[in-house]
């Protein structure tokens, strides 16, 4: 699990290019990351913590989640 903080989310790209093919776990906190690499992100939405889930993003890097998660998850292409 590599977590990717608010502060370093501009590296998202990089981090994402250097660690595709491994079963690296990318989680971050910005909006809009879950579209740009990352496989589970962290957002606010009416004042609620949500989960954006980019399943394509998990399933490339050899990864599995549970349909637990994907149930209360916003599922994100």
């Amino acid at each position: 699990i590599l977590f990717i903080s608010k502060g370093s989310s501009a590296s998202l790209k990089k981090i994402a290019v250097r660690t595709r093919g491994k079963a690296v776990l990318l989680v971050s906190e910005s909006e809009g990351l879950a579209a740009k690499g990352s496989c589970i992100n962290f957002v606010m939405v009416n004042d609620l913590l949500q989960i954006e889930i980019n399943r394509n993003n998990i399933m490339s890097r050899r990864l599995s989640i549970a349909d637990e998660l994907l149930n209360v998850g916003i599922i994100v292409p």
